[in-house]
C-alpha cells in the first residue's frame, strides 16, 4: 500500500466497517509476503485475538499514535500491534508428518 492509501484507510476507521475489513485483510494475509518467524507469530498473535479485538487494538493504536500510519509499514505495524497481545500458539508446519 501507498502512504496514501494508508492514510485514506486509517481516516475512514470512524466510519467505515469495510475500510476495517480490508484493513484487517491487509495485516493478516495478502499484504504481508514475509516467511520471517517473527512476521508468522504476529499473524498468529492478531488471529487468536480475533477480528473484532484486533480491529480494536488497531485502531487504539493509531488514536494514540496519528502519524503511525504514514511512518510505518505493514511488516512493523503488524510487529507493533503484536507485540501488545499474548503469545499464541503457531501450528507446526509439518503437522501432518511423524518424525523418527
Amino acid at each position: 500500500m501507498t502512504s496514501e492509501e494508508w492514510q485514506q484507510c486509517f481516516q475512514g476507521w470512524a466510519t467505515s466497517t469495510a475500510l476495517s475489513a480490508q484493513l484487517w485483510d491487509v495485516l493478516v494475509t495478502a499484504e504481508i509476503r514475509d516467511a520471517d518467524v517473527h512476521i508468522l507469530e504476529a499473524q498468529a498473535r492478531i488471529a487468536s485475538v480475533g477480528e473484532s479485538e484486533g480491529i480494536a487494538r488497531i485502531r487504539s493504536m493509531l488514536e494514540s499514535h496519528p502519524g503511525m500510519a504514514t511512518t510505518l509499514g505493514v511488516r512493523d505495524l503488524t510487529l507493533a500491534l503484536a507485540a501488545q497481545l499474548p503469545p499464541a500458539i503457531l501450528p507446526s508446519r509439518r503437522a501432518g508428518s511423524i518424525e523418527r
